[in-house]
């Protein structure tokens, strides 16, 4: 949560670091792991949401502002739900890689 309130004092400035950065992961991930079928496309999904997200704050860096500046300690539960999913996630396709 740091990172995020860093980013926000940093202004738009901030909001293209962190556009960067969701546009590079985004990129690898859709670039390398086009698989369509099955359970991995949630990881293809999530690659080319990244690709929106970080594309979307570059043209629209006041938009991405507003959306940094919902981050803060009043609303930690916000990470909350998102990590438990990605938790989720992680184990079953985890439990998937095992077995096959």
């Amino acid at each position: 949560m740091a990172n995020f309130l860093r980013l926000h004092a940093k202004g738009k400035t901030g909001v293209l670091d962190y556009a960067f950065i969701s546009l590079s992961f985004g990129s690898i991930v859709a670039a390398f792991h086009l698989v369509w079928p099955g359970l991995p496309l949630i990881v293809t999904l999530i690659g080319w949401a990244k690709v929106t997200k970080g594309a979307s704050y570059f043209a629209f860096p006041g938009f991405g502002l507003r959306q940094l500046k919902r981050v803060g300690p009043t609303n930690a539960h916000l990470f909350r739900w998102p990590g438990a999913v990605f938790l989720m996630l992680t184990v079953l396709l985890g439990w998937r890689l095992l077995l096959t």
